[in-house]
């Protein structure tokens, strides 16, 4: 019985390192909720506002800087060429196999 004891991890280890990744997640969390807040994709309610629905609608980039450009109407002085050119700066692309 106790040679089974030592050779086994104890079960309170196990839950106290689940509970303090528990506490890092709710942690960042809540700091990501804060930077939505503050940027206004989010309500102090927790509320998604209108840059919060656009920003989920890019798929392709980094949705907050990209809705941030948008409303801070950065593309509306440039030309069609222009845009294009800033977008294509912030397209995500995944390393390929032959890169590695």
């Amino acid at each position: 019985f106790f040679f089974l004891m030592i050779r086994r991890p104890p079960r309170s280890t196990q839950s106290r390192s689940s509970a303090a990744s528990d506490v890092y997640k709710r942690q960042d969390l809540k700091c990501m909720k804060r930077v939505l807040r503050r940027l206004g994709f989010i309500s102090k309610d927790e509320i998604v506002q209108l840059k919060g629905k656009v920003a989920c609608e890019i798929s392709a980039s980094d949705e907050i800087i990209v809705t941030e450009i948008m409303f801070a109407g950065i593309l509306n002085e440039m030309e069609p060429n222009e845009i294009a050119a800033l977008l294509s700066c912030l397209l995500y692309t995944s390393p390929s196999p032959r890169d590695s």
